[in-house]
């Protein structure tokens, strides 16, 4: 299995893959060279900062990394990405309080397949897009709206509500 650095979710393939033909230059016979193919086994890296807001505290905020085994499948040009989160780290620059996330949590969270997006640049390197989207944790978007009137789901039992480690 090999292990690389894939990045973040939005990364330039390598000059490796640029046309070897200067922009300007090519002709109508010029072959267009395929999308890299990616296939195989990845690490991916995503870094993700928020900012918390705590009374009396003030702001926080928070880096998290998470590292995903990830996969790709699919012919060059029309590849998919799996990805399964293996580890998450926060660090809070706050040293009054610290983010814990159970391994537990983790290991339970679901498996993302998204379709990658291939494209050039106007200098012929390669770029690939693979959008991750919003990750639900504690409530299902699409069943609960929190609002001014509705409070976020307290019961385990909402259908709203999420449990990826069944710990309630």
């Amino acid at each position: 299995m090999k292990f690389s650095l894939l990045g973040s979710i939005v990364l330039a393939a390598a000059p490796a893959f640029a046309s070897s033909t200067p922009p300007g230059d090519a002709t109508p016979d010029a072959a267009v060279p395929s999308p890299p193919d990616l296939a195989g086994d990845w690490r991916m890296d995503l870094y993700v900062v928020s900012h918390a807001r705590i009374p009396i505290l003030g702001t926080t905020t928070i880096l998290a990394q998470t590292v995903f085994q990830a996969t790709v499948d699919g012919e060059p040009g029309d590849q998919v990405l799996h990805t399964q989160p293996c580890k998450l780290d926060p660090k809070s620059t706050r040293p009054i309080a610290k983010t814990i996330v159970p391994q537990a949590f983790v290991d339970h969270l679901p498996r993302k397949d998204v379709p990658l997006r291939f494209s050039r640049t106007t200098a012929g390197a390669w770029h690939f897009v693979g959008d991750m989207q919003p990750q639900d944790v504690g409530w299902t978007r699409t069943m609960f709206q929190p609002t001014a009137d509705a409070r976020v789901p307290q019961d385990r039992e909402h259908p709203a509500v999420l449990d990826f480690e069944g710990d309630g």
